[in-house]
């Protein structure tokens, strides 16, 4: 763990070695205690290590990208000044605000370990909720002062603009905040609660790409290079978003495909098929040096933003499906295909009863290739992949409608 004189550049550079020790962290030479730990998934917080009462602790500050090193070091210093009174600077980080707003209450919430041990998304996604509605809206206002009618109003409007899912997910992030506050006993209640929004659709992401066309204008979309491999990764694999999108070249042998940090905290293990080769070969020769391999079209010492996927999809090429879509998509040809559900479970990583858990890890590894390689063999015939063996197509019940 080493000790250097950290400046932003050096913070930014900061990159999680996957040969190294699984907790990686690095301490400030200027202001003691303050250091970075590094994380496999590439996000970096601030943390602040003292003694207090004989004990040695180490408490997070916040991330790299919220609080900078000036702040840092600021906070640092404060902290240090504690524990030389006897006062355990967690205790005074936790301890509950009088007349707490919301945006406090959200700092809160986003300290605390179980936050952090929430999948990426979950993070991103609460940010941006709070970021775009919470904050502009009702951020200054004490938790006491807010009232029911205001959220209701905020969802409401987003229906009207036809935003439901923007809508959906303001509530229920909104819920998870006022719960969290509730458990702090910072009020008695939550006035998220007892909302029933009037939903024009049922929310229920059932949409797939059921045409060769729709399956061809997905895997040739005039996107940025990494943007468009993404996609067909998602095709081949119908991974889940995150599972292709933080993939690192570390996570791949001349076999399999391995991804560790999973929904269901099962690993996901694919074969690596021809179509999945030629994908990593083709990021490899564009980007050249990179951990990623779908890197940020900003900079390739970063994974693409989910952000960014979003808005290249339906922003910029205006599309109406999502990733998810992809993931659903894959998941009805297998089953069109009469590939065994045990074979798709194992495949997109599934978990039920049926999920094929019997199986040794050799015999999963050849049920997956097999069945992947039946679609794999629909797909790039259907979309004209120069690599297709498009005399051996299998034709799917209702494709080219």
């Amino acid at each position: 763990m080493a000790t250097v004189n950290l400046t932003a550049t050096r913070v930014d550079r900061l990159k999680y070695d996957p040969t190294g020790a699984k907790i990686q962290r690095t301490w400030d030479g200027q202001i003691s205690g303050l250091g970075v730990e590094v994380f496999s998934t590439g996000r970096k917080s601030w943390i602040f290590r003292y003694r207090i009462h004989g004990k040695q602790r180490i408490i997070t500050l916040g991330s790299t990208t919220d609080i900078s090193l000036k702040d840092a070091r600021e906070t640092a210093i404060g902290y240090r000044a504690l524990v030389r009174e006897g006062i355990d600077p967690k205790n005074r980080r936790d301890a509950p605000i009088e007349g707490m707003t919301l945006d406090q209450l959200y700092e809160s919430y986003t300290s605390t370990r179980y936050f952090k041990s929430k999948s990426e998304s979950f993070q991103a996604n609460l940010a941006s909720t709070h970021r775009k509605y919470l904050q502009p809206e009702l951020g200054h206002y004490p938790l006491q002062a807010i009232k029911r009618k205001q959220i209701i109003d905020m969802v409401d409007e987003l229906i009207e603009e036809g935003k439901e899912g923007a809508a959906r997910g303001l509530l229920n992030r909104t819920k998870i905040l006022f719960s969290y506050a509730i458990g702090k006993s910072l009020i008695e209640s939550s006035p998220a609660d007892h909302i029933r929004p009037q939903y024009v659709t049922s929310g229920k992401r059932t949409a797939w790409l059921d045409s060769n066309e729709n399956l061809k204008e997905a895997w040739w979309l005039p996107v940025a290079p990494q943007a468009r491999a993404l996609i067909r990764w998602f095709l081949l694999t119908g991974c889940r978003r995150d599972e292709a999108r933080t993939t690192q070249y570390s996570d791949f042998t001349d076999e399999t495909w391995t991804v560790i940090d999973t929904k269901n905290g099962r690993d996901l293990i694919l074969p690596m098929m021809p179509a999945m080769r030629q994908i990593v070969k083709e990021m490899r020769s564009i980007f050249g040096s990179t951990h990623f391999l779908f890197p940020a079209t900003t900079s390739t010492r970063k994974a693409i933003p989910a952000g960014s996927i979003y808005y290249i999809i339906t922003k910029g090429a205006k599309m109406d499906w999502s990733l998810h879509t992809l993931r659903h998509s894959v998941e009805s040809y297998l089953r069109e295909l009469e590939i065994p559900e045990e074979t798709r479970d194992l495949i997109l990583n599934h978990v039920r009863k049926s999920s094929g858990d019997q199986y040794s890890h050799g015999k999963a590894l050849e049920m997956k290739r097999k069945g992947m390689g039946a679609w794999h063999k629909c797909l790039l015939g259907a979309v004209g992949a120069s690599h297709a063996d498009s005399s051996n197509v299998v034709q799917i019940r209702g494709a080219g409608r």
